[in-house]
């Protein structure tokens, strides 16, 4: 609510009090009593609103609280069966353009829930406490490619970066 908004509504009220003072038969204190109990009943509803509904509008905390709710409204959800995830693996196509910005959603909730750390905003912190397999993951150090002939994660390389998850998952929230 603006500065002037705030002035134009006391000086109505201020004029509605005035005039409800001449217009009734009561005494100046009677009618201040009513006045206030009316506004009262007006105003409770609207301020219970209000608090209820605040959120902190902070910039800094705007990631942490996205990811809460991805993770609440479980909007990262895998596949219904996990084999079917793992073999999102076995060429680049589905490697890059499925399985890729799964895990890399994942991370990003997990660094935000699990460590308060901002992905996009935050890359180095997140590299620290990423595992090797993970930070080349989320930030291929060459091009991707979208083939479906060429080769996805080896088993073994697809058994370090589960483990890596692994250790995020770990990390103290």
């Amino acid at each position: 609510m603006g500065r002037r908004t705030l002035i134009a509504s006391c000086a109505t009220g201020a004029g509605g009090v005035a005039a409800a003072a001449a217009v009734t038969p009561l005494s100046l204190s009677s009618t201040l009593v009513v006045v206030a109990a009316v506004a009262a009943l007006v105003a409770l509803p609207v301020l219970v609103r209000a608090i209820v509904h605040t959120e902190v509008p902070t910039t800094a905390e705007a990631p942490f609280r996205e990811a809460l709710h991805a993770l609440a409204a479980r909007s990262a959800r895998p596949p219904d069966r996990p084999v079917d995830l793992l073999a999102l693996t076995r060429n680049a196509y589905d490697l890059n353009v499925r399985f890729r910005p799964f895990v890399a959603g994942l991370v990003r909730d997990l660094l935000a829930v699990r460590a308060r750390v901002d992905l996009a905003n935050e890359p180095e912190r997140a590299r620290a406490l990423l595992g090797p397999e993970l930070r080349e993951l989320v930030w291929p150090a060459r091009g991707t490619s979208h083939s479906y002939s060429d080769p996805g994660l080896a088993p073994d390389r697809l058994q370090r970066l589960l483990d890596d998850l692994e250790e995020l998952e770990r990390l103290a929230p």
